[in-house]
């Protein structure tokens, strides 16, 4: 798992998630201190197979959509990081 957060101007946190296990997904426990948030929504990429990759004739094998599965409690995130897959999260304060 990799893991990376970058804040934006606006104060919303962003953080990245990257899971290469092809079979094992990961619980995800994390504390983030310094401000107070409100809110967590995301977007996941992922797909069937670590192979598999949009052509011509399948564009949309592999897409963006919405991760609706973090939870965020105080300062706690947590979630399931599905097997081979990124996740992008955005923590908005009050």
């Amino acid at each position: 798992m990799s893991a990376s957060a970058s804040r934006d101007s606006e104060g919303h946190v962003h953080v990245s998630l990257v899971n290469l296990d092809p079979n094992k997904a990961v619980d995800i426990e994390a504390h983030i201190e310094g401000q107070n948030f409100s809110s967590v929504s995301g977007r996941i990429l992922t797909a069937n197979t670590m192979d598999a990759h949009n052509t011509a004739e399948a564009p949309n094998e592999v897409k963006p959509v919405a991760f609706t599965t973090a939870t965020l409690e105080s300062a706690t995130l947590r979630l399931k990081l599905p097997s081979k897959s990124i996740v992008v999260l955005a923590l908005k304060g009050d």
